[in-house]
């Protein structure tokens, strides 16, 4: 699927892009992508009244030139770098890809399905007709890192502005990286607009935290309150 940039003259492949997170000001909010893609600068037709220039650069050079005001100097700057180097990227699935993630969900939680038999509830045993549904529902993502895919999470709005984490799978050989606590705080700032809680909440919340941390992946403790007598 391509969107045409009309600022720029070309065509971008959305398949290879990723939404990396939302900035909200007074007037709206901003989707910010990454897409890699090939583009020769003399293939760019400039909106002139929108750009005025444009050149390949790399970091240093974007972080100098908005030091300068030849850049807009953007507040995410150094958000947006630590993921674009990041070796972990989120990318939406679709019902297409349901036979992939039931197999990846039943290779995660087969362990636990042979230690518990728990044969009702279980991931395990859950059929592709109920997995499909969750397409409908919310969204899915699958989680690659390195390139390689390493797990899948699903969020669902659960009422109006509040986002909850369903589903988050890690395969057991992609565990102690770091994954699971990145691919959280990726669909934070994913869903920050639409956002009252957190989902790091929802997911202390659920019993999801427990299998997490059976996996050895950690998560932040639940708030202890305490009562005066």
């Amino acid at each position: 699927m391509f969107f045409y940039m009309k600022e720029l003259g070309i065509n971008l492949d959305i398949e290879k892009g990723d939404r990396l997170f939302t900035v909200k000001f007074s007037q709206g909010f901003d989707d910010i992508w990454l897409v890699r893609q090939n583009v020769a600068i003399e293939d760019l037709h400039l909106q002139e009244e929108e750009v005025a220039e444009a050149k390949w650069a790399s970091e240093a050079e974007i972080r100098e030139m908005a030091e300068t005001g030849d850049f807009i100097p953007f507040n995410y700057f150094d958000l947006l770098f630590d993921m674009v180097k990041s070796s972990i990227a989120l990318k939406k699935a679709s019902a297409d890809d349901a036979d992939e993630l039931l197999a990846l969900q039943k290779e995660v939680f087969m362990p636990l399905y042979k230690k518990y038999k728990d044969h009702e509830t279980s991931p395990v045993t859950q059929t592709k007709e109920k997995f499909s549904a969750r397409f409908k529902r919310g969204d899915y993502y699958k989680i690659f890192f390195e390139g390689m895919l390493a797990g899948s999470v699903h969020v669902y709005e659960k009422s109006p502005g509040l986002m909850k984490l369903h589903i988050i799978n890690i395969l057991e050989k992609y565990h102690n990286k770091g994954i699971a606590q990145e691919a959280m705080k990726r669909l934070e700032l994913m869903y920050r607009r639409r956002m009252h809680g957190s989902l790091i909440r929802s997911l202390l919340k659920s019993g999801t935290a427990i299998c997490m941390k059976r996996w050895g992946i950690s998560v932040p403790e639940r708030p202890k309150t305490s009562t005066k007598t």
